[in-house]
């Protein structure tokens, strides 16, 4: 029993500082938005998206859950979707519709998908008599 208990811990350790650091990421990228500094903003944001686990490029054609698998929790997935709706707005406020605008979509759809994979991993099971 103790052999699965670090991991675990190990585990929820990493889900603990992963939400701490992008929530961080995501206060500073408001912050330099909010004082006119959209592409300062725009490379906080990477630089956060860069400390997570996942190969770069992977994040753009994940599904929700297979985001929520790789990031450990729907927490983390969360922040990651928080990030996506702030680059939006960055890019929005430097002119670049296009790419705001595929990151809304991108956080947007993201948003819909964990939150009916949640809903269905909650659901209890039909009843089969």
């Amino acid at each position: 029993m103790r052999a699965n208990l670090v991991p675990d811990m190990l585990r929820d350790g990493y889900v603990e500082r992963a939400i701490k650091r992008l929530a961080e990421g995501v206060a500073r990228a408001v912050g330099l938005r909010a004082s006119g500094e959209s592409e300062q903003a725009l490379a906080e944001l990477r630089a956060a998206k860069a400390e997570l686990p996942v190969v770069p490029g992977v994040f753009e054609v994940l599904s929700a859950k297979d985001l929520r698998s790789a990031l450990g929790s729907d927490a983390v997935a969360a922040q990651y979707i928080e990030i996506l709706r702030q680059e939006a707005l960055a890019y929005y406020e430097l002119g670049r519709e296009h790419e705001a605008e595929k990151a809304q979509r991108r956080a947007q759809r993201l948003a819909a998908e964990l939150a009916l994979t949640s809903e269905e991993e909650t659901r209890p099971p039909a009843d089969t008599m």
